[in-house]
């Protein structure tokens, strides 16, 4: 069986930080575009591997979002 993982590049991982995780607790909307990269034989287990490497983050702004709600829960509950 072929292991996944994804990878996202630092400053990927800090925009959508900065744009997703906000304290006005309204929904937003982020796309990541991921590209590809197949291993044959991991070198850790020998065995196939696939990994989803992110590309791009487009960051959807809140004037182009047509329909938002509040969550139930809050921030401190899902990031921890």
């Amino acid at each position: 069986m072929k292991s996944v993982s994804v990878t996202l590049q630092e400053a990927h991982v800090a925009a959508l930080r900065k744009h997703l995780l906000r304290d006005d607790a309204c929904e937003q909307v982020a796309y990541v575009f991921f590209g590809t990269a197949t291993v044959e034989s991991d070198a850790w287990n020998s065995r196939p591997h696939r990994r989803f490497l992110s590309r791009e983050v487009v960051l959807v702004p809140n004037s182009s979002v047509i329909v938002s709600s509040v969550p139930t829960f809050s921030r401190e509950t899902v990031v921890g």
